[in-house]
């Protein structure tokens, strides 16, 4: 098999599908949001009704903040960190065999063999290489060449520790 070259610049979109992927195709975290919206709409018509006593002001500020921590931990931080990368504009190459990634940017060069990456997770329009529980190279689609993709699949799909998971 030979080596798949990619050459990837990243758009913002890429980083907030991939967050949105991780989060919401595989942690089940993001069934609390409506739960905590729901507690948030019944404090707010229980204050209606009732008035706003010191407890449903309380109840209702706990609340707001568990949302907004939410938000913030589960969405807003992880996409922060990754847009510096959209910011430098720069260009990633990735080469793929059977045996290493490398990675080649401007200012440095990386090898990693397979083992050093958990799980893979492939979208329609993306694939994610995990090498820690939440940390991920976003690979987009758009990137590969149409015969590519298949070839790329084949490949992690040969990779025997690598997980490999299909969410379309």
């Amino acid at each position: 098999m030979n080596n798949i070259v990619v050459k990837v610049t990243y758009r913002d979109s890429d980083f907030r599908e991939a967050i949105v992927l991780a989060n919401n195709k595989l942690s089940y975290t993001w069934l609390l949001f409506p739960c905590i919206l729901i507690f948030i709409a019944g404090i707010l018509y229980a204050g209606m009704t009732n008035g706003f006593s010191t407890k449903v002001i309380a109840l209702f500020t706990i609340y707001l903040l568990i949302l907004m921590w939410f938000i913030y931990r589960l969405y807003l931080l992880p996409l922060n960190q990754y847009k510096t990368i959209t910011k430098s504009k720069q260009e990633y190459h990735y080469s793929f065999s059977m045996d290493l990634v490398f990675l080649r940017t401007e200012h440095r060069e990386t090898k990693y063999e397979w083992s050093f990456f958990k799980k893979v997770i492939e979208s329609r329009n993306l694939f994610l290489l995990y090498y820690e529980k939440n940390r991920f190279i976003i690979l987009p689609k758009r990137c590969f060449d149409n015969s590519d993709i298949d070839s790329f699949v084949q490949l992690l799909e040969n990779v025997h520790h690598l997980l490999y998971s299909k969410i379309l």
